[in-house]
C-alpha cells in the first residue's frame, strides 16, 4: 500500500475531473485547467480550514499544480 500524500490525493482528483486532457491549448490549457480545479479545492476547504492552513494549502497547490510533467 503506498504511502498517500497531499501531492497524491490532488493529482488523484486532477486526473479524475479532467484537468490533464491535453486539448486544443496543449500545456497551457492543461495548466490553466489544473488551476481551475485546484481553486475549486481550496473553496470547497475554506468552511474546514482556518486562515492560516488554507494559506499553507494554497501554497502547496500552486506547487502541485504547476507541475504538469506528474
Amino acid at each position: 500500500m503506498r504511502e498517500f500524500t497531499m501531492c497524491d490525493a490532488v493529482n488523484d482528483y486532477l486526473e479524475a475531473s479532467g484537468a490533464n486532457r491535453s486539448s486544443i491549448g496543449g500545456e497551457e490549457t492543461i495548466l490553466a485547467h489544473r488551476k481551475i480545479a485546484a481553486n475549486r479545492l481550496a473553496i470547497d476547504g475554506i468552511y474546514a480550514l482556518s486562515k492560516e492552513e488554507l494559506s499553507k494549502v494554497d501554497r502547496e497547490l500552486e506547487g502541485i499544480v504547476g507541475d504538469v510533467r506528474r
